[in-house]
């Protein structure tokens, strides 16, 4: 990790508020890489300041791809019935991963089916379309969803069928 964007993600834990939203606010308008600390602002997507929530999700709209090995926290974020926007983020970068979040398939799939959060429920569909064939165990869910009475997660969810059969691009 570059040790600029290294020296942000630590201040995204610190005690003073305007410490933390000033590491996501850099985060957001840094010209380096910041893949590297994609985990640190998925927490930070949760935090109590509304300021720094925000420059948390403004840095991860472009943080790109966030490594394999983090998977498994990715996943953990969905799991331990968090924040419905840590949860939220968390699935967007397993979608990233594509076809290498295939570890986080039951996790999303216990997301989608359980999350009160529909932009959640949503976002897992969307992430298990893009892992592909190899989220097939998430097949019946997503069958479930087709006539959720929520037309986007519908649709989403015909989309992640199609992509699992290898349907879709």
């Amino acid at each position: 990790m570059d040790d600029t964007v290294s020296q942000y993600a630590t201040d995204l834990t610190a005690e003073d508020a305007a410490t933390r939203s000033a590491a996501a606010r850099q985060l957001a308008q840094c010209q380096l890489p910041v893949q590297t600390a994609i985990v640190p602002l998925i927490r930070a997507a949760g935090d109590r300041h509304d300021e720094v929530r925000m420059w948390a999700a403004e840095a991860l709209e472009m943080a790109g791809v966030p490594a394999a090995a983090d998977v498994p926290v990715l996943a953990g974020f969905l799991t331990s019935r968090s924040d419905g926007e840590v949860a939220y983020w968390a699935a967007t970068c397993l979608g990233r991963l594509g076809p290498r979040a295939a570890p986080a398939v039951d996790p999303l799939v216990a997301t989608l089916i359980h999350s009160s959060f529909l932009p959640v429920r949503e976002r897992a569909a969307w992430a298990l379309s893009r892992i592909g064939p190899a989220a097939q165990r998430a097949a019946p869910a997503l069958r479930n969803l087709t006539n959720s009475g929520f037309p986007r997660l519908s649709r989403l969810a015909i989309s992640a069928l199609e992509s699992i059969r290898g349907m879709a691009a």
